[in-house]
């Protein structure tokens, strides 16, 4: 979080000690800019208004990637940054439940850090449509699953591996066609990807996009994670689960 004060001129020294980084920092203008090992990239930026300015790299460089972020404080400013710590170590849980490894698989897959804590959003994404990476955390009741034991029947099934698509004959669930469907695109989106529409078709291209993660995760991650997604609905917004 380096410190830089409002019409003053600094100069970025950029520089890679492994493999190749990209450098972006939208608000205040500055890349792209392709970070190979042993060349440095320089750059002068002069902060025009105080602020918190995100950075990024926006390669997938490896594990740790989406943690390579931080911001300028540009004086005077009251915004804070927050280290998620070395998420890409965490261990897995031993014996765990199909939710429990996939909300292991969110943190060590640093999700969190696009979707917020918990799935619940807020994490701003610069000239993105949608201002802020979409919340995660009313999946269940976008599938159509408004009752705590319809969600726990759909997660059992996942937990014995059956596939969704093969319950047509016996659906574990009222209107099973919208979980089904619903089921079919998160997964789809987990395993290929999407880019982050641009709310300003002349502007910067948006730091934060959904990476594709079919080449890194299972089917059975990818199952995990939804099983958890699914669990994340504050339960007052689920009927039938208070007293």
């Amino acid at each position: 979080r380096p410190e830089l004060e409002v019409g003053e001129a600094v100069l970025l020294r950029l520089k890679s000690a492994d493999v190749v980084h990209d450098f972006y920092s939208p608000e205040l203008g500055v890349g792209p800019i392709d970070v190979y090992p042993g060349k440095i990239e320089e750059v002068v930026i002069t902060p025009a208004n105080p602020g918190a300015y995100d950075f990024y790299c926006t390669t997938v460089c490896g594990q740790a990637h989406f943690r390579m972020r931080g911001q300028f404080i540009v004086r005077p400013a009251d915004a804070t940054f927050e280290d998620p710590g070395e998420y890409w170590l965490a261990k897995p849980p031993e014996d765990p439940s199909l939710v429990e490894r996939g909300e292991w698989l969110f943190r060590r897959h640093a999700c969190f850090s696009c979707h917020g804590e918990g799935g619940h959003g807020g994490v701003s994404n610069h000239n993105y449509v949608k201002g802020t990476v979409p919340a995660l955390d009313a999946m269940a009741s976008e599938a159509g699953l408004y009752y705590p034991e319809d969600i726990e029947a759909v997660i059992a099934a996942l937990e014995q591996g059956v596939g969704l698509e093969d319950l047509w004959s016996d659906p574990p669930v009222p209107m099973f066609n919208v979980v089904l469907a619903k089921y079919q695109a998160v997964r789809e989106l987990i395993r290929s990807g999407v880019p982050a529409g641009k709310l300003d078709q002349e502007g910067p291209v948006p730091p934060l996009i959904m990476p594709a993660w079919g080449q890194v995760l299972e089917d059975s991650d990818i199952d995990a994670l939804i099983a958890y997604l699914l669990t994340l609905e504050p339960r007052e917004h689920i009927a039938g689960s208070g007293d």
